[in-house]
């Protein structure tokens, strides 16, 4: 019910509101520059930990040696979508998230369950790497010797997570870059001693020729691929803390497309020659996660090999870190608007970040982390292969429902032009079937059949239909409303 209050009291509200709105600080600070935003980005996607964990699977399940075009189709299907997310940027500045556009086109209760579902699955990919580091590391360090445990390295992460979400994004963005730039430094060390040991052959002709291309199973190629650009989508979600966000975003977004798709497949490629055209699946099948470590031994020696097994949990943990900034700017923003306890929007007095979300994530995943280990739970079958599922499902199924959305709002705004309505039709139609895919084949995509590891795609349901509900809800017990009244900033803390 709405309640029109007498006009003097409705002034004054409305003036206090105003007074409180330009006292405040502003809720982000512009301080991330173009390469910030970049670094977060590539640091999203892991490139070395996309090596050593999509490549194998790909070449064992998908189409072998086909599967650097495989990676290519990926980079241009998630081409085409920048086209849409991107325009909506323009069309929508001040806002950022698929949530906030899914909202411009289909509602605030479908933008409420979109940010649901999108939240669930940065936390799930926050809590998932950081085990990823634990575990990891704890199988490498066996094999020099040393024991220690999954779950002590694990909260080591979430300590190094937690600090960095309260320091902000650019400091965040200062330290993947470390952690980025080696990883790409050894990896192209690895390709140089391979091309410089077999020459030509290191880039076999055959991984691009339709009979190899379509060879196996293209379509799991396919996913292979694209579950190695997750996190490229989250780069306009740093639009409100990016300097001059109109040129830097659409610059940084397809300028890490592009350095990670040309990565992923010359890499891709140069494995494949060392590994030999031929015998790629099979050596695949036998080395399994070890394909690029194999390699890097075989052509540069333990001094190779090490930093490359240090700097595979630093990939890890810089995943975890861009995850984890994601999933707390979203639960901020859901908090703000009333969807979440308003606590949880609580900023950091003088960095102008989501202090209390990020501290309840990070809490969060060492609670969750503290009762796998006590329970004595598989930390990668039964926590992190999960989660890793949730994670993809969640975010390409969500950019189903932005795809709609935009169309949706173009057509409203009369701003559908033939190029929006083409990257709309052909970007929707890959999204949907590459999650047909993710569905149907969840047990590749987590590496196990475990009915344990298929449990958390019932959240992303629930996350879903929850908005429309919590929305209606929302407004069903609002009680009164001052017309045109001003947007309050986030609360420091």
């Amino acid at each position: 019910m709405t309640i029109f209050l007498p006009v003097p009291i409705r002034d004054r509200l409305r003036s206090l509101t105003v007074a409180m709105t330009d006292t405040a600080a502003p809720a982000y600070q512009r301080t991330m520059t173009g390469w910030h935003v970049a670094l977060l980005m590539i640091a999203a996607a892991a490139p070395l930990s996309s090596m050593l964990g999509n490549v194998p699977g790909g070449l064992i399940f998908g189409n072998g040696a086909g599967l650097p075009a495989a990676f290519l189709a990926a980079a241009l299907l998630m081409a085409i979508l920048l086209i849409v997310y991107l325009e909506l940027h323009r069309s929508l500045p001040g806002v950022a998230g698929f949530s906030s556009y899914v909202k411009a086109g289909l509602g605030s209760g479908m933008g409420a369950g979109a940010a649901y579902t999108t939240m669930l699955g940065y936390i799930a990919a926050t809590i998932s790497y950081a085990v990823g580091v634990g575990y990891f590391g704890s199988l490498i360090a066996a094999t020099y010797g040393i024991t220690i445990p999954w779950w002590a390295l694990t909260g080591c992460a979430f300590l190094i997570i937690g600090l960095l979400g309260r320091r902000g994004a650019e400091v965040s963005g200062r330290a993947v870059m470390v952690l980025v730039g080696a990883e790409f430094i050894l990896l192209v060390v690895m390709n140089v001693l391979i091309v410089a040991h077999d020459g030509r052959s290191a880039f076999p002709a055959a991984s691009f020729s339709p009979t190899t291309i379509f060879s196996g199973q293209p379509g799991l190629a396919l996913m292979t691929g694209l579950t190695s650009f997750v996190g490229i989508e989250a780069g306009i979600l740093y639009s409100r803390e990016t300097k001059n966000a109109r040129r830097a975003i659409p610059r940084a977004v397809y300028g890490a497309l592009a350095a990670i798709a040309l990565f992923y497949v010359i890499t891709t490629w140069i494995i494949i020659g060392g590994l030999g055209a031929n015998n790629a699946v099979a050596a695949a099948l036998k080395l399994q996660g070890d394909v690029v470590f194999t390699l890097a031994y075989q052509f540069g020696g333990p001094w190779l090999l090490i930093p490359m097994q240090v700097l595979f949990c630093g990939s890890v943990l810089a995943s975890a870190i861009a995850m984890h900034n994601a999933a707390s700017r979203y639960t901020a923003d859901l908090a703000r608007d009333g969807l979440l306890p308003a606590r949880l929007g609580v900023f950091h007095r003088t960095r102008s970040v989501p202090a209390a979300a990020s501290n309840v994530i990070a809490t969060l995943g060492l609670v969750i982390v503290l009762v796998f280990a006590l329970a004595q739970v598989n930390p990668y079958i039964g926590l992190g292969s999960s989660l890793v599922g949730l994670l993809t499902i969640a975010l390409f199924g969500v950019q189903i429902i932005v795809v709609l959305a935009a169309l949706r709002y173009f057509a409203r705004s009369r701003q559908l032009t033939g190029v929006l309505m083409s990257a709309c039709i052909l970007g929707g139609f890959g999204l949907v079937i590459a999650v047909s895919l993710m569905i149907v084949n969840y047990s590749v995509l987590t590496g196990t059949d475990s009915p344990l590891a298929s449990a958390p795609l019932l959240l992303l349901v629930l996350a879903l239909i929850a908005g429309p509900i919590v929305v209606a809800a929302k407004r069903r017990t609002s009680t009164s409303t001052i017309p045109d009244e001003q947007p309050m900033q986030a609360p420091l803390m």
